[in-house]
């Protein structure tokens, strides 16, 4: 049975994300998914979510700064820049969760953080993939 529960995330300039948790239990790996530039989540991730907790992993999913239920104006004004900062703030959100695990040592994890800080990474799926 699918359960999440709502989540607000706060940004470096004071705005807040607005998302879904779906807990996969206790220490358990967590997937972070956001919709494409001109979505909301509600459009097709709670799919993919969904999927991912059946599988034993959490998941993270969020609108994106000026989209959907997270704030900012102008709506539907989509920054890359900003919207990768608030990535960083999503994955530090996520990481305090008692149920996220992050993998790896303490030094793993710190090496991680900073890999994902410095090094771009876009993993896109589009409607109807699963």
């Amino acid at each position: 049975m699918t359960s999440r529960r709502d989540i607000a995330i706060q940004t470096f300039d004071g705005l807040t994300l607005r998302g879904w948790f779906y807990s996969a239990g206790d220490r358990r790996p967590c997937v972070i998914l956001t919709h494409g530039t001109v979505a909301l989540k509600e459009q097709y991730l709670p799919d993919f979510a969904e999927c991912f907790q059946a599988l034993g992993y959490g998941a993270l999913v969020y609108d994106n700064r000026h989209f959907g239920a997270s704030d900012g104006e102008p709506r539907s004004h989509a920054d890359p820049l900003l919207q990768s900062r608030d990535y960083s703030a999503t994955f530090n959100y996520a990481a305090s969760l008692a149920e996220v695990n992050l993998p790896g040592s303490y030094s793993g994890v710190a090496v991680s953080r900073e890999g994902l800080r410095c090094t771009p990474l876009l993993l896109t799926f589009e409607p109807g993939a699963l």
